[in-house]
């Protein structure tokens, strides 16, 4: 219970202010004005976790992701971006396109893929921790009122990992601290909303980067976090914010990796060192050759007692395997729009 009060308690305050009530009035008109409700009509509920899967339509462009008023209507639907403990690796494969693996590790919430194919951007997938829109699993055992419904069309802003069409991989992981750059010309954008920038735009982590680069970007409310990128030319870095600069550790062989703790300047043991090394033993024994099932293993081992999902990208067949639970034996499989077949 006093995770829940934590975790949503910046509705019952924001909500009392006309800010956050301005704030989530104007979102709910823009919302009706578009009419996206093929969005929340395509939702279903694949698992008993739950697990759902969403077919984006059309565009989000509408959506505000400059930093100050995306937080303000993020918080007012009754979000808060706590810090989860995460682990993220590459395999690239013999120095090629490779796998992405990912395990979420935080509180017990349901979790939502999102298929989208913008007009004016990659077309990607992308998973989201929906508890930070004020979900819980006893939400989809009746139908959902329109009402509450409608927060899910905030998801294509809140990706916590994904990959897009041009095999280009994201993921975060929390670290004790983050000093990105600031210049007061550049937007501002959250974290997550940087995400989505580099899915929606960038075919190379080169590419990304150029994007972050043009952008400010925060971190509150919520934890610090390191970022872990990938692409399918091999290249894979791990991105860091020191001393108001930006770190980037590239590959230097066939697989990368990152926990909980900052490499830009310490190797020493810290939170999540050992999941690390857990990753750093298989990937470097098998030099960065794995198949989907080994990169399931291997989040398998490095699961916590509170592991939400275990993701693992295909950056040359982009296609997402995900366990969700710490079920390893239930696999769902998606692909990104233009490959594969089904979802």
């Amino acid at each position: 219970m006093a995770r829940q009060r934590r975790r949503f308690g910046c509705l019952t305050r924001l909500c009392a202010g006309l800010l956050g009530l301005a704030a989530l009035l104007v979102l709910v008109g823009l919302l009706l004005a578009r009419r996206p409700m093929a969005s929340l009509d395509s939702l279903v509920v694949l698992d008993e976790h739950p697990l759902l899967f969403m077919d984006w339509q059309g565009g989000y462009g509408w959506l505000p992701t400059d930093a100050e008023r995306m937080l303000a209507v993020y918080e007012a639907l009754g979000g808060s971006l706590e810090d989860p403990a995460c682990t993220l690796f590459v395999a690239h494969e013999g120095g090629e396109a490779g796998l992405f693996g990912r395990n979420f590790d935080w509180y017990d919430s349901p979790a939502l893929v999102l298929r989208a194919d913008p007009p004016d951007g990659y077309a990607s997938l992308s998973i989201i921790d929906i508890g930070y829109l004020g979900f819980s699993a006893q939400d989809f055992a009746a139908p959902i009122p329109l009402a509450k419904k409608l927060r899910l069309l905030a998801t294509p802003l809140l990706p916590f990992d994904g990959m897009n069409e041009q095999g280009l991989a994201v993921g975060m992981a929390k670290v004790p601290q983050a000093e990105p750059p600031f210049d007061p010309a550049l937007p501002s954008v959250h974290q997550l909303v940087a995400m989505r920038l580099a899915l929606d735009r960038a075919r190379t982590v080169g590419e990304a980067l150029a994007i972050w680069r043009r952008h400010n970007l925060v971190f509150s409310p919520g934890p610090h976090v390191h970022f872990l990128l990938a692409d399918a030319e091999g290249r894979s870095a791990v991105v860091e914010f020191l001393d108001g600069e930006m770190a980037v550790i590239w590959n230097e062989g066939p697989w990368s990796a990152a926990t909980n703790f900052c490499m830009t300047r310490t190797m020493q043991p810290d939170h999540g060192h050992d999941r690390f090394e857990t990753a750093r033993a298989t990937l470097g024994g098998s030099g960065g050759d794995l198949s989907p099932r080994e990169a399931m293993d291997l989040l398998d081992r490095a699961q916590l007692s509170h592991t939400q999902w275990s993701a693992v990208y295909d950056l040359g067949a982009r296609e997402l395997s995900v366990a969700v639970g710490r079920d390893y034996r239930d696999v769902h499989h998606f692909f990104v729009p233009g490959y594969g077949a089904g979802r």
